[in-house]
């Protein structure tokens, strides 16, 4: 019971902030998921490497607390896992599909939320590192455990491999702070928004074909 009352309240949360993210800038969705169509390759290459890590977890015997959740922390039983997915995989069909629309629309904000606060204006590889490890450590707030968590903090770094390659082709050009941020920014968004379409649009395959 408690894990669904955290459950609905970090949804309800995420929906809130990305209404009003949407308000500030409806063109955000066009630009990110209509643009830099060679990001989807991209995109689905590392899911395809996710995947494979997160199938070789499963077969190996992890220490404890690389599988420590706050949901098992709750519930011992209840397997962990990203939260945010629970309306996906809850078993009914129209609800699923609903939030999986609603999930369509707002990654491209919950995406630049998180590439500002990670990676904007970061460019020491020292630096990188250590965003990167907050980023993935960040996530363990949506349920998912401290492997993952880590998984996720090396995407991290491959957004900021992005964005930098990006910042730096920009300044050598322009020599705009301004002008470099903004486009690397947009870069590491295509990136990053485009693997989580294709992860949770996989999630919804697997549900209809269930």
């Amino acid at each position: 019971m408690l894990i669904n009352i955290i459950t609905c309240i970090i949804i309800l949360a995420m929906i809130y902030r990305g209404v009003s993210e949407y308000r500030q800038d409806p063109g955000l969705i066009r630009r990110t998921y209509l643009t830099d169509w060679w990001d989807y390759p991209i995109a689905l290459g590392l899911v395809i490497i996710v995947i494979a890590i997160a199938a070789l977890l499963i077969i190996l015997e992890l220490p404890s607390f690389l599988t420590f959740s706050w949901i098992t922390l709750i519930d011992s039983e209840q397997s962990s896992g990203n939260v945010i997915m629970t309306p996906i995989f809850s078993g009914r069909l129209p609800l699923a599909t609903a939030f999986y629309l609603v999930l369509v629309a707002f990654i491209p904000y919950f995406s630049e939320i998180e590439e500002r606060a990670f990676r904007s204006h970061i460019l020491t590889r020292k630096a990188r590192l250590k965003k990167s490890l907050v980023f993935g450590l960040v996530h363990m707030v949506m349920g998912v455990p401290l492997i993952i968590a880590l998984v996720i903090g090396w995407l991290g770094w491959i957004y900021s491999v992005r964005y930098v390659k990006a910042y730096r082709a920009v300044y050598i050009n322009t020599g705009s702070v301004e002008l470099s941020d903004s486009y690397a920014t947009h870069q590491a968004v295509s990136l990053h928004a485009k693997y989580n379409l294709i992860v949770i649009t996989l999630a919804m395959i697997l549900v209809y074909l269930a």
